[in-house]
């Protein structure tokens, strides 16, 4: 193997030749900086797709929802007609603590005006986001108050949780939606997971939808949760990387009792070692489509100038044997368009469900069950995207913000009006229902934003509409955990995962 000092003899002095000579002898001025750093994008890409530059920026951009907290003043925020809306505060963190509250529209952050057209989400976040000890002084507009409160903001660290969602399916099951394996993942799970066994639950559904993975070690965390002591989990391999073995312990809560695991077309790396290590153990059943098929492990090597590249130094393997990485083959381009292929060719739609890239064939260690490697995990029960309830229509009102505005717009006229009838989420999960004049208001809102649709195409849709408006107004008047106890009600892949908690012989077979 040659050392890195005949490496850079070898092939560096090319490239400081290289620059020397466009800096002396080029006929244009040139940033060099700009330059290299394409150059170094250009030949990481040629080796693989998940071996990338950054800069100094994007290394901080990258890592922040890893790392699982950030200097800030602890809201979510939504651009809202030329106006800073806040939807909700962070529990006990420095705008609730300031007084801040959901509805309130910020005007100004330190006597600088936050409204307009012109306001973007990044201008926000640059006069609201600081190290923690600093202060920011912000001017709300508060419904039903006439002048402008004054508020005073000390910014601290503010948690960034990756768990979306838990809640009670039933008495006996409970559910939970993972949206990427940060630093805090397996310290909000183990919470979770001792809540749910004291409340007596036994069966559980983990959602990793649209989950793009994260840290290895939390994946192997979650794993060690539900696999018994020195079950493999996943390991790494590599030409310059020996193989590394990870294993479950003695610590897990829940090495007994029914799992269902959801993925599908986004759920990848991280979400896909924890799903093929169950699924190898025939710990769970895997329902969905299949997952993305991420499988290359990456090292982080800095630059002098706080730059970095992340390079690729082993493959993920399941415990079966299973290389979890698709093809990239065809190049960069081709694996970007990957599942666009897959829509194309109709394997998201049910119409072609086999294994497009490699069907090489595996066995699962304790029932023997044949899985395939070469092309992500692909679930035991497959269940189609549906293309019907996403209609002309409903992607009309999505790409026109249209359920988002129409649920800002009610409650700013009837937080009152939820805060007395709905005193608790339980009530409104079981009581609240659009009445007749909400929906002819919406109705009202979408032709304002010049959609045309027949009554036919409403009333079609119009259960999953009234479904979303709840979710969305449950989301920001409570939590996120309301909003998918509720949206959940019209997710076949959530409903065929109860089913299978509800038939478990039979599918187990």
């Amino acid at each position: 193997m040659p050392s890195y000092a005949q490496i850079f003899n070898e092939h560096g002095l090319k490239f400081l030749k290289l620059f020397s000579l466009i800096e002396d002898q080029y006929v244009d001025t040139v940033n060099l900086d700009k330059l290299s750093d394409e150059a170094i994008r250009d030949i990481l890409h040629k080796l693989d797709p998940h071996s990338i530059y950054m800069t100094k920026d994007e290394v901080a951009e990258m890592n922040e929802p890893l790392i699982g907290n950030f200097d800030g003043v602890g809201i979510s925020f939504s651009i809202f007609r030329d106006s800073v809306l806040v939807i909700t505060c962070v529990p006990d963190g420095p705008s609730e603590k300031a007084g801040l509250k959901a509805g309130d529209r910020i005007v100004y952050a330190d006597n600088d005006l936050l409204t307009g057209s012109e306001i973007s989400s990044k201008d926000v976040i640059n006069h609201l986001k600081g190290p923690k000890g600093s202060y920011v002084k912000v001017k709300v507009k508060r419904y039903g108050v006439n002048k402008l409160l004054e508020f005073k903001i000390e910014r601290n660290k503010i948690p960034i949780e990756s768990v979306d969602a838990f809640y009670h399916v039933n008495d006996s099951t409970g559910y939970i939606r993972l949206s990427k394996f940060s630093a805090t993942t397996g310290s909000e799970i183990g919470k979770i997971l001792k809540q749910f066994k004291s409340e007596k639950i036994k069966n559980i559904i983990i959602d990793l939808s649209d989950n793009t993975g994260g840290y290895l070690d939390m994946a192997v965390n979650l794993a060690d949760q539900f696999l018994s002591n020195g079950e493999k989990i996943v390991y790494t391999q590599g030409v310059h990387s020996e193989k590394i073995e990870y294993s479950a312990t003695s610590i897990g809560l829940y090495e007994t009792g029914k799992l269902v695991v959801i993925i599908n077309e986004n759920s990848a790396s991280a979400s896909e070692i924890f799903a093929g290590a169950v699924q190898d153990w025939d710990r769970a059943i895997i329902v969905g489509r299949r997952s993305f098929g991420k499988g290359l492990v990456q090292r982080a090597f800095s630059f002098p100038d706080g730059s970095a590249i992340r390079l690729t130094i082993a493959r993920y393997y399941t415990p079966s044997g299973r290389l979890i990485q698709k093809s990239y083959a065809n190049g960069y381009s081709a694996y970007n368009n990957e599942l666009y292929s897959r829509l194309k060719d109709g394997e998201l739609y049910g119409k072609n469900t086999k294994i497009s890239q490699d069907s090489t064939q595996f066995f699962t260690l304790t029932k023997n069950r044949i899985v395939y490697g070469g092309g992500g995990i692909s679930p035991d029960i497959y269940v189609p995207l549906d293309s019907n309830s996403i209609s002309p229509f409903i992607r009309k009102i999505y790409a026109k913000n249209c359920i988002r505005e129409f649920t800002f717009n009610y409650l700013d006229g009837h937080r009152k009006f939820l805060k007395t009838k709905y005193p608790e989420f339980i009530i409104f999960k079981k009581d609240f229902e659009l009445n007749s004049e909400d929906l002819t208001e919406f109705i009202r809102q979408v032709k304002e934003k010049k959609i045309t649709f027949t009554e036919e195409e409403f009333n079609d849709s119009q259960t999953k509409i009234k479904t979303l408006i709840k979710a969305e107004i449950a989301k920001d008047y409570w939590n996120y955990s309301c909003f998918y106890e509720i949206y959940n009600s019209i997710v076949p892949e959530f409903q065929k995962a109860v089913d299978a908690l509800n038939n478990w012989d039979t599918y187990l077979k």
